[in-house]
């Protein structure tokens, strides 16, 4: 009895537990060639794990159709700068 109860306690406990996400924004390349930032969310803290994930989504945009990501140029944490002037002046026109 004190088995199942222990058990049963385990797997509550592994039910409840969260897992984590990190979030990143990524300086992307869109089809016809626009480029844009988009946010991701990776369970791994890594900026490789997010330019895989920014690969994997579509961009969209107010009235208008998703678009396929082409190129992935930087990911970086969501608080952090690019290195690039051009995407930390189109990150700042960025809506969150």
């Amino acid at each position: 009895m004190k088995k199942l109860l222990i058990f049963c306690l385990l797997c509550s406990y592994h039910l409840d537990a969260k897992v984590a996400l990190f979030n990143y924004k990524c300086h992307v390349l869109l089809d016809g060639k626009t480029e844009a930032i988009v946010d991701v969310r990776t369970k791994i803290d890594s900026s490789i794990a997010a330019e895989k994930a920014a690969l994997k989504t579509k961009a969209s945009f107010p009235q208008q159709s998703k678009k396929n990501i082409i190129e992935v140029y930087q990911c970086v944490q969501i608080d952090s700068e690019f290195g690039s002037f051009s995407a930390n002046k189109l990150d700042e026109k960025t809506l969150r």
